[in-house]
């Protein structure tokens, strides 16, 4: 069952979100790259369960609408 924006998340979802954030979080730093601090406040959100990933995509794209996308 999918679970939806502001359904109280298990001790046990908390743990394994955190555990993905952490992890996508240092793979990123691995790489050279910084995630902006706000992606980062919405990924917590995300983990804690008051905010779905669609959600941080939908907020990427308001936050950059005015970054021009190579097209091909």
């Amino acid at each position: 069952m999918m679970k939806k924006k502001g359904d109280a998340v298990t001790d046990y979802e908390f743990q394994r979100n955190k555990r993905a954030f952490d992890h996508a979080i240092a793979q990123q730093q691995l790489e050279g790259l910084m995630v902006p601090p706000e992606t980062v406040a919405d990924l917590e959100r995300v983990t804690r369960g008051e905010i779905t990933t669609f959600d941080v995509i939908n907020n990427l794209y308001d936050r950059y609408a005015h970054v021009k996308v190579l097209k091909l």
